[in-house]
């Protein structure tokens, strides 16, 4: 019995430790145009332009922005994302979700 609770134990404290970042699944600003880095953040790939993106992956110090595509999944019940890139946490600012459909 106590090997059970310890392992319902360290699955909750889990997938609490996975859920912890604050960036996962939120709308992120930037008013500036912002550089987009490969996944490990040590080359820079393009540019991004200023304006609200999807956070659809997340790093300790970057974050990977997605994009709607303008096609819709009833299957989802939502709009399809296009991954766009890697930015720095830094260079974005979070803002409520729903402002990310200008």
């Amino acid at each position: 019995m106590k090997k059970v609770l310890a392992l319902i134990f360290i699955m909750t404290m889990s997938t609490f430790t996975q859920a912890a970042d604050k960036w996962a699944n939120q709308c992120a600003y930037t008013g500036k145009i912002t550089t987009i880095y490969d996944d490990t953040g040590a080359s820079k790939i393009a540019l991004l332009n200023s304006g609200a993106y999807y956070v659809t992956h997340t790093k300790e110090k970057m974050a990977g922005l997605s994009v709607e595509t303008g096609r819709f999944d009833p299957k989802t019940e939502g709009p399809e994302k296009r991954f766009v890139g890697w930015v720095k946490k830094a260079d974005m600012k979070l803002v409520d979700y729903r402002n990310c459909s200008f």
